[in-house]
């Protein structure tokens, strides 16, 4: 379909100021306001009818021109008609774009603080009677957004019904994002319309205007966040990585030979000053590489403490990798109940260690002389569980991230309603 399916325009002058008037729509044509002078007529039997109502004689500049031919959604439409409307009783104004297709009727476009949205007439409604419910359409969760009643600031173009009859209105809108439900009401008719946000590029460019489009301010009523997955498909997205996760997790566990290659018992001994002396362990291997290596050491301290630091020594390469675990147990009794803190055994792993054979150095160090002896045991190849949970903890990062910036968008958007869910919380 190209611009020679409109059919030729009625055209005539305005009797007041003379003006070409072009009516597109013919006989569907309820009122036409001129835009040379705003004397608005009712256009019946191919004449013009004096309306005896005037419009706002301020200026108002329309970003589309009266006129002009765009292609959205992949059809073509003319826009025909333009008015500005207020919310009554505040500052707060939007302009409305009236376009027309010969095959597909009538269209809507509103503009409120640079945000567009593309509006249809439903011809089938909801079947909710409570306006002011949520409730799904089109398999969507509409959520009730506000309610307030619009006056007609201005016109000019043709329209299908009389601007000056409806020139107060109640809406209600309802929304997800990108979506809008729009539910009309005045003295005349009744009606829903089920809207899109569009870019303001995309009106741009159907149209053909060379003009930037109004500045956006804030978040419009149903634009959606940009750069962002749909949160239900990257939920769907995170279980199915993490079960993946959780079953290489299983299989490693499964696959791990859980080696026990170290258990030896140890006596301190002290120098003539009664300084402890370093301990060295018996040799052991590491026969697969990478590999980790856990260490757990025995003490049977009693409301005291014994600390080891450690090199695991490679006797091929001389490498040693050093770490530190502390022994502390302490219990006792307050105000009739029993209390207990730490245990007789801690444990460190070492990961990442190459294969080879080693051996242990250590210093142990003590609170209490009475605890003279302790043991250490080592096994390797067993399954970690941590490096799963840091892995989760990576995959959960995305979608929460998302999820924070989704609900701060969110929360911008619905501080402009009544209704807001955030404010409840």
């Amino acid at each position: 379909m190209d611009i020679k399916s409109f059919s030729p325009p009625f055209e005539t002058n305005c009797e007041k100021c003379n003006q070409a008037i072009s009516i597109t729509t013919h006989f569907q044509c309820a009122v036409f306001v001129c835009s040379g002078c705003r004397e608005s007529y009712r256009f019946r039997n191919n004449s013009l009818i004096n309306n005896n109502s005037r419009i706002d004689t301020k200026d108002h500049q329309e970003y589309i021109p009266l006129g002009a031919v765009g292609k959205i959604r992949k059809r073509l439409y003319k826009m025909i008609g333009f008015a500005v409307k207020k919310e009554k009783g505040t500052p707060y104004r939007w302009r409305e774009y009236l376009l027309f297709n010969p095959y597909y009727g009538y269209a809507f476009l509103a503009e409120y603080d640079g945000h567009w949205t593309f509006l249809e007439q439903l011809i089938v409604h909801p079947k909710e009677v409570v306006i002011k419910n949520d409730f799904a359409f089109d398999r969507k969760w509409f959520r009730f957004f506000s309610d307030y009643k619009s006056v007609l600031v201005y016109a000019q173009g043709e329209f299908c019904y009389d601007v000056f009859k409806g020139s107060e209105s109640e809406i209600r809108e309802l929304i997800s994002p990108p979506y809008i439900l729009s539910y009309e009401r005045s003295n005349e008719e009744q009606m829903w319309l089920y809207g899109e946000h569009i870019d303001e590029d995309d009106i741009k460019d159907a149209f053909a205007i060379k003009e930037d489009p109004p500045e956006q301010v804030g978040i419009g009523i149903c634009q959606p966040m940009k750069g962002s997955l749909n949160y239900t498909t990257l939920m769907r997205l995170t279980g199915i990585f993490i079960g993946v996760l959780v079953v290489l997790q299983f299989v490693m566990t499964n696959l791990a030979r859980n080696e026990k290659v170290l258990s030896e018992s140890f006596s301190i001994r002290t120098d003539s000053l009664g300084n402890m002396l370093p301990l060295v362990s018996e040799s052991f291997e590491i026969t697969k590489a990478p590999a980790n290596l856990e260490l757990e050491f025995y003490s049977s301290v009693d409301n005291s403490w014994m600390e080891f630091s450690t090199d695991a020594i490679n006797e091929t390469t001389s490498e040693h990798y050093g770490f530190t675990t502390a022994v502390e147990y302490y219990h006792g009794y307050d105000g009739g109940e029993s209390w207990s803190e730490g245990g007789p055994a801690a444990s460190s792993v070492l990961s990442h260690l190459p294969k080879g054979k080693y051996h242990l150095n250590i210093w142990p160090t003590r609170g209490d002389m009475r605890a003279d002896t302790f043991s250490v045991s080592a096994k390797t190849d067993f399954p970690m569980y941590s490096n799963m949970f840091a892995v989760a903890g990576v995959i959960l990062l995305f979608p929460l991230i998302t999820y924070l910036r989704r609900r701060g968008f969110e929360e911008r958007r619905w501080s402009n309603s009544y209704y807001s869910p955030y404010e409840e919380e």
